[in-house]
């Protein structure tokens, strides 16, 4: 027999015999049909493959690449941008998800909620069970993105040229945070530089769009071993006439972060040798709308909001340091709740050891002791917090807004102009204030400061319109005076009318008719 057919003999038992069988009676050769038949499907198996894989390495070799990094905010642009393409999403490998990772949802805007028709939510005034059925429904069946698979090369044409790209994954480190972690490459011919610059600009405009009339709320975690910007939420824009406070108050805040804002006034800063910067203390008691306002104005900017937790146990002083490095020219940071972040008021926070009781001294193990207990209480040191608001390699272009219910809690080194250029106080709800709020459910919100005032933030005149037709506009002003004059003024917060408020949002008289009842019995 030949090697052939030895061959054939130990992977196909019994070939031996039905090939001399074949060869004595009809004078076939099976071993020339088998390679007429086996060689073609041979070269498809392995021969094509490989000179394909070769084929596209000497493409990548020679051609000009552009690489995006997992920790870069362009990445989850890229890869909210690819999972739209349809080229991109109909790959013949691709990933069905409907997480980009543990943090970024692929599209949390409240807008892109699959709302049901008009005529399911009629009938859930008939019969709420089904409504609340196929609400449930629609929650679970989440949007699933394709996107192509890791690992692979795909293609797809953008202006005319052919573009390659490759997700390359992180090697495995044993660290989960680093699970999904991966780079992505773009690659095009060595000629068309400008192409592979012009979709890096393309997928950051249709991310800038995507964002235009939202607002994006990013706070600082820790990712791995370093800290960085993490997108949390993409909200609706809030009207400022929805934020109820002081009117002349709130225009003058207004007034100042739009002159801040101003195109000459960043030159003007510089060529006096001013910092850049400006701060603003939101205080007083809970509930009086100090993050409203803060969410207000960065709707009315269209400013990103940066949010830190100074009491987060495992930010130090490196990490604030690094994330005040990596904020954006112009952008709002917010501090919340600073008097509860453990940065006590200096003079007050030393611990009495034994011998403090005996003299006024502050020896060299007091102060050690007490900066201990600071850090402890706190990853970061008053000086630190300091020293990224206002000192040397401070960023400029930011708006820093700080909110606390205890602003007597706090050292007046953070308090100087410079770090606190404006306080603003924040109290319980005067006469007006109330008036405010019932018009803030009835009517339908308007680009005015104050809810029925006509101090509008554009030239677009916003008439008074009420939520509901079956209402009338004269009524539901003659029920907000008469509400006003019944809840007394300066023993609610905003939080606590509007929460008496929300049951009635449908019935705006029964709101009035039973408010003395609420008011009495909150009194007892």
């Amino acid at each position: 027999m030949s090697p052939a057919d030895v061959l054939l003999e130990t992977l196909v038992p019994g070939y031996g015999l039905l090939a001399r069988s074949l060869q004595s009676y009809f004078h076939v050769d099976i071993i020339s049909y088998l390679l007429v038949l086996v060689g073609p499907f041979a070269f498809c198996a392995y021969v094509m493959p490989s000179f394909w894989a070769q084929l596209q390495s000497l493409f990548l070799l020679l051609s000009t690449s552009v690489e995006i990094r997992y920790h870069d905010e362009l990445f989850d642009d890229a890869m909210r941008w690819i999972s739209n393409q349809s080229t991109l999403n109909r790959t013949l490998r691709f990933v069905a998800g409907t997480r980009m990772d543990f943090a970024t949802l692929w599209d949390n805007t409240e807008d892109d909620e699959r709302d049901l028709s008009e005529t399911d939510q009629l009938r859930f005034e008939n019969d709420p069970r089904p409504f609340w059925i196929k609400r449930t429904e629609l929650n679970n069946l989440q949007q699933i993105r394709y996107t192509p698979a890791p690992n692979q090369i795909h293609y797809f044409t953008f202006r005319g040229c052919l573009i390659a790209l490759r997700r390359q994954p992180y090697e495995d480190s044993g660290n989960p945070w680093a699970a999904s972690m991966e780079k992505l490459y773009f690659y095009a011919a060595p000629w068309r530089r400008d192409v592979l610059k012009g979709l890096l600009y393309s997928i950051q405009k249709a991310s800038t769009e995507h964002d235009r009339h939202h607002v994006v709320v990013r706070r600082g975690l820790r990712l791995g071993s370093d800290f960085q910007w993490t997108r949390m939420a993409s909200k609706k824009p809030r009207s400022l006439s929805t934020v109820i406070m002081d009117s002349e108050l709130k225009s003058g805040i207004v007034q100042d972060i739009e002159n801040y804002l101003h195109p000459r006034t960043r030159s003007w800063y510089q060529s006096r040798g001013l910092p850049y910067r400006r701060g603003y203390l939101f205080y007083g008691p809970p509930g009086t709308g100090k993050s409203s306002l803060c969410f207000g104005i960065a709707s009315l900017v269209q400013l990103e909001i940066f949010m830190v937790s100074l009491s987060a146990g495992d930010l130090d002083e490196n990490g604030l340091a690094l994330l005040f490095q990596s904020l954006p020219n112009r952008c709002i940071v917010l501090f919340e709740d600073v008097d509860q972040a453990g940065i006590r008021k200096r003079g007050t926070d030393i611990p009495l050891s034994r011998n403090r009781y005996k003299t006024d001294e502050i020896t060299e193990c007091d102060s050690l002791e007490y900066h201990s207990s600071e850090r402890r209480s706190s990853g970061i040191t008053l000086s630190a917090l300091l020293n990224v608001i206002d000192g040397v390699s401070a960023q400029e272009g930011r708006i820093l807004i700080m909110t606390t219910n205890h602003i007597e809690k706090l050292d007046d080194a953070l308090l100087r102009p410079g770090r606190v250029d404006m306080k603003v106080p924040f109290h319980h709800v005067d006469s007006s204030a109330i008036q405010q709020l019932f018009l803030t459910f009835f009517l339908k919100p308007t680009d005015a400061l104050v809810m029925g005032g006509k101090e509008l933030t554009n030239s677009i005149d916003s008439p008074l319109t009420t939520a509901s037709p079956d209402w009338a506009i004269d009524d539901i002003m003659k029920w907000s005076h008469v509400f006003g004059d019944k809840v007394p003024q300066g023993r609610y917060t905003a939080a606590e009318v509007q929460n008496y408020l929300l049951p009635y949002r449908n019935n705006p008289e029964s709101a009035v008719r039973d408010v003395a009842g609420w008011v009495s019995l909150s009194c007892n």
